[in-house]
């Protein structure tokens, strides 16, 4: 009865290690993705804001803008 436990051994380490790296990898790309998100989104405001400020201030921004 005692053969048919399965043994703990260096290949079991390895393979827990590998999953270990595989999810702190996973982590940290999720973490410079959502910082990309971020940045693409800060800017896209700005973008609005610089648009809305402009057209407020000359009536034909738009049409200049879209034919360009």
């Amino acid at each position: 009865m005692n053969g048919d436990r399965r043994q703990f051994n260096t290949g079991d380490v390895l393979h827990i290690a590998q999953i270990v790296v595989m999810l702190v990898s996973l982590g940290i790309g999720y973490q410079k993705l959502a910082d990309a998100v971020g940045r693409v989104d800060f800017h896209s405001d700005q973008l609005n804001r610089i648009e809305h400020y402009l057209s407020s201030h000359d009536a034909n921004y738009w049409r200049d803008s879209r034919t360009e």
